[in-house]
């Protein structure tokens, strides 16, 4: 849908209560909420893309488009927003994470080496 073509009086019965599973915007915006916090970087001239989303879209009464739902993805000039829960991540968890995840790898082909050498045919 191309709002550029569609009359601001007539957007309500295109826009309210409709359902949207991907999202670009180009515009200027005045606020931004993203997880229920306001997002204040740079929205001044923003490029929003949205993915893989399940978001229904209304017009207030004050005239703004608002969005509700939940989404996989959102990208504000070409920035990631809503973090994935690896990236919210500390550091020091994540060495723990892949130190902890080679440990176990370490011990399982360790463990793999001395089964297969036990057998005479397969020798490594």
């Amino acid at each position: 849908m191309n709002v550029n073509e569609i009359d601001r009086n007539e957007l309500s019965t295109y826009f309210n209560n409709a359902q949207f599973k991907l999202l670009n915007i180009n515009a200027h915006l005045q606020e931004l909420y993203i997880d229920e916090n306001e997002y204040k970087q740079s929205i001044s001239s923003s490029n929003i893309f949205v993915n893989k989303a399940k978001i229904t879209g209304q017009i207030t009464d004050e005239g703004f488009l608002k969005f509700t739902g939940t989404a996989h993805a959102i990208y504000v000039n070409e920035n990631r927003a809503n973090l994935s829960r690896w990236e919210k991540l500390n550091t020091e968890y994540k060495f723990a994470l892949y130190t902890f995840f080679a440990g176990v790898l370490g011990f399982i082909f360790t463990r793999l080496r001395f089964i297969l050498n036990e057998n005479n045919r397969y020798i490594l």
